[in-house]
């Protein structure tokens, strides 16, 4: 347990390198915990690799059928590895499905001690994790820099110190001197000359306020310098980046990324963007992972820059296009891309335009398809409170507001509540004659939103 950057998720990889190293015949799975999505397709893929019975059904209970395969002692010696389980709210959610078997273990990385303290776990099962030893955060530099540019043991020392020996900030300024050539004294004296508005910086989830002000100041320094450079040298890479900010942290599809531009050069902007450490890629992986830290470091920036509410608008319009119609053919795709797409759509709370209504009622349809009746209804009456609100902001979006209507019938007959959906039939017939004339996707699902509001009173 401890605040981001600290580097909890490198202790739990390093565990994981020498638990399959003394114990080769222990099953090691990875789960990413930060949403349900992200937990739920790791769960699929254990049930994948164990060839669990019922795994393939479309509306099987992935988390409670692989939380069953991996209590029963069949499974053998296994270690289950939850990483960024920071939400309270999801980790109830997770509490549920987790396997209990003598032959299991669990580690999980947290930044709360809120989650940690309802798990009740014995003092010695916690580990709390701080900033580095000096002498360690002076290693780290000194293993990613050249000999030539550690010769000056002071301005390492110092600069150690300026970074508050916190691994993360010291892996990115690492990497910019190493990239740039410069010396660990000149990289200092531009951190320190860098006044942009960013020092106050904070991260947001570790709940304690002790820990949580270590982090001010230096990931923005960090982070701002590299994102300046690649602006200037590289700035597909830099696009790229205000792209992934808005999604899920972890397993970031590459085939995304063509979401965001389909450019030749995209495998060298990823590649400059894991020079500079602002996202990871592991060899031969077809996703990338992005710092938590990063990702809020970026959509900070663009609320310094007044730009956030435009570059969020344009990932949706962008997501929108380019995510497919779900169909039982692209469901593993689509679980994939799922998490990315409820991570761009978090954030907006404000006015809905044509591109958010477009997503989500994508999404609706995967939920149908994979037999989410549930989350498919959730989200559908967040479109009609968005209606009913006024929050809605778009035109020219008929066939759009067609879609919308026929999902409360979809939806109703999928349930067996057909007398009911007879009912709202007539009730859409009546609907349509009001909104004949209406071209605003606003005004009409306004209406539509009244007229289910009646049928209820």
């Amino acid at each position: 347990m401890g605040p981001s950057g600290l580097g909890k998720t490198q202790i739990a990889i390093e565990a994981v390198y020498r638990i399959h190293r003394d114990h080769p015949l222990c099953s090691i799975f990875w789960v990413p915990a930060m949403n349900i999505a992200s937990f739920e397709n790791a769960y699929r893929e254990i049930g994948q690799a164990l060839n669990v019975a019922g795994i393939a059904d479309v509306k099987a209970n992935i988390k409670a059928i692989v939380k069953t395969a991996l209590s029963h002692k069949s499974a053998g010696e296994w270690l289950l590895i939850l990483d960024s389980m920071n939400d309270m709210e999801v980790a109830k959610e997770i509490y549920e499905y987790l396997p209990f078997s003598l032959k299991g273990s669990i580690l999980f990385t947290t930044q709360s001690n809120s989650i940690v303290a309802g798990m009740d776990l014995p003092k010695d099962g916690i580990q709390i994790i701080s900033s580095l030893e000096r002498s360690e955060s002076i290693q780290l530099l000194k293993c990613r820099l050249d000999d030539k540019q550690v010769t000056d043991s002071t301005s390492l020392n110092m600069l150690a110190d300026f970074l508050g020996d916190i691994p993360l900030a010291i892996r990115q300024a690492a990497s910019y001197i190493f990239e740039t050539q410069i010396t660990t004294a000149n990289y200092l004296e531009r951190c320190q000359s860098n006044r942009d508005g960013m020092t106050e910086f904070t991260t947001k989830g570790f709940d304690d306020e002790a820990h949580n002000g270590i982090l001010r100041g230096p990931i923005a320094k960090t982070c701002k310098l590299s994102v300046d450079r690649l602006r200037s040298n590289f700035p597909l890479a830099a696009g790229y980046l205000r792209f992934v900010c808005f999604l899920a942290d972890n397993q970031i599809p590459i085939s995304l990324l063509s979401a965001a531009s389909d450019d030749d050069q995209r495998n060298e902007a990823i590649s400059a963007l894991q020079a500079y450490s602002l996202v990871d890629r592991q060899e031969d992986s077809q996703s990338v992972h992005i710092h938590p830290l990063v990702s809020q470091f970026m959509r900070e920036l663009m609320q310094v820059e007044n730009t956030w509410t435009e570059e969020s608008a344009s990932v949706i319009k962008k997501l929108a296009d380019f995510a497919p119609e779900p169909t039982l053919e692209n469901r593993d795709l689509w679980m994939a891309y799922l998490p990315h797409f409820l991570g761009a759509l978090e954030p907006r709370h404000g006015a809905l335009d044509e591109q958010d209504v477009v997503l989500r009622h994508k999404i609706r349809n995967s939920y149908i398809v994979t037999g989410k009746d549930k989350e498919a209804k959730e989200i559908f009456q967040d479109v009609v409170r968005a209606a009913g609100e006024g929050l809605f902001n778009t035109t020219n979006a008929d066939k759009r507001l067609d879609a919308v209507i026929n999902d409360v019938l979809g939806i109703l007959h999928k349930q067996g509540r057909h007398e009911e959906a007879g009912s709202v039939s007539r009730e859409i017939t009546r609907f349509q004659r009001r909104v004949a004339n209406v071209r605003h996707l606003d005004t009409a699902l306004a209406i539509f939103a009244e007229v289910i509001k009646e049928r209820r009173s």
